[in-house]
């Protein structure tokens, strides 16, 4: 009787164990499925599991310099437009999972701004390198436009990079490159953060 208890014990044991490690493999997937962030661009908007909620800021980029995998590396930012949350007066409805370019996107609006701004690559981040010509309020991360659009006031181009900022903390880096037929490109690098 004394034997068969401890090999009850003991099997409980291992069950035990066994359901365990499943249950943290299951909570590893989860999490790493949630440390990265799929982004998509076509034509017609952005959309992607990344946190769209703040919206989308592009960058017209006139590159002079690649890196050794082909991404640009030092560059002059020309122009400049975002879909941005405005913010509201009462209790927000509109929670966007994908940016429209040509439809509206509930509340949210667009502004857009010209720009001569050099940045070079250096690391995991990028350093502004001169300024020609920008607006006396310039910000990095924001237009300060006075116009505002219901949709996108810029028509993406063939054969040319965009800076892509997604307020997502598991982004460090987006580009876009359309290439001379029109293919979209998306290139990221995810900042290993996770928001869980």
């Amino acid at each position: 009787m004394k034997i068969k208890s401890q090999v009850l014990k003991i099997s409980i044991a291992f069950v035990g164990l066994f359901l365990f490690s499943q249950c943290a493999l299951v909570g590893a997937v989860m999490m790493a499925r949630h440390a990265t962030c799929d982004v998509k661009i076509n034509k017609n908007g952005v959309n992607g599991s990344c946190e769209l909620i703040n919206g989308v800021f592009f960058e017209k980029l006139t590159v002079s310099k690649y890196d050794t995998t082909g991404l640009p590396l030092e560059y002059n930012v020309t122009e400049r437009f975002a879909c941005y949350n405005p913010g509201m007066g009462g209790v927000q409805t509109y929670w966007p999972k994908k940016i429209d370019f040509n439809k509206t996107n509930g509340h949210y609006l667009w502004s857009a701004d010209t720009v001569s701004v050099q940045y070079k690559v250096v690391g995991q981040h990028r350093e502004m390198v001169s300024a020609t010509s920008k607006p006396r309020n310039y910000s990095e991360h924001f237009i300060f436009s006075s116009t505002k659009y219901e949709t996108c006031p810029i028509s993406l181009q063939k054969d040319t990079w965009y800076y892509v900022k997604i307020p997502d903390q598991r982004l460090r880096n987006v580009y876009l490159h359309i290439n001379k037929k029109g293919n979209y490109k998306v290139y990221k690098t995810n900042s290993g953060l996770s928001p869980i």
